[in-house]
C-alpha cells in the first residue's frame, strides 16, 4: 500500500515560512500489523522541501506527516487497540 501527503507544501520548522519547492523525496516503511492474516507493507513517500528564507539555518526540511508515520507507532497502537489497552507515551491502563 502506498501513501503520500495530499498537501502541496509544508511549513519550515526553523522559521515558520511556507514552502512548496520540493527538493526531493524518499520512502519510509512504517510497520503495521497483518491484515486478514497477510503481511501489510506500507510505503509512505515523504518530501524534502527547500526553505525560501535564505537566512534560515535548515535550508531544507522533511515534511511532517503525523505521529502515525513513526516506524513503530502504527503497529503499537493497533496492537494495543486489539488488546483493549492504550498505547503511546503516558498511556496507562485499559481503554474504557
Amino acid at each position: 500500500m502506498e501513501a503520500r501527503a495530499a498537501v502541496h507544501g509544508a511549513v519550515c520548522p526553523g522559521c515558520g515560512t511556507w514552502s512548496d519547492q520540493v527538493h526531493g523525496s524518499s520512502p519510509r516503511f512504517p510497520s503495521d500489523l497483518p491484515g486478514a492474516g497477510l503481511p501489510v507493507v506500507l510505503v509512505l513517500r515523504v518530501r524534502r522541501f527547500v526553505c525560501p528564507d535564505g537566512s534560515c539555518p535548515p535550508h531544507t526540511f522533511v515534511e511532517q506527516v503525523g505521529r502515525g508515520a513513526d516506524p513503530s507507532s502504527r503497529a503499537e497502537h493497533r496492537s494495543a487497540a486489539l488488546d483493549g489497552r492504550r498505547a503511546g507515551p503516558g498511556a496507562h491502563g485499559p481503554i474504557r
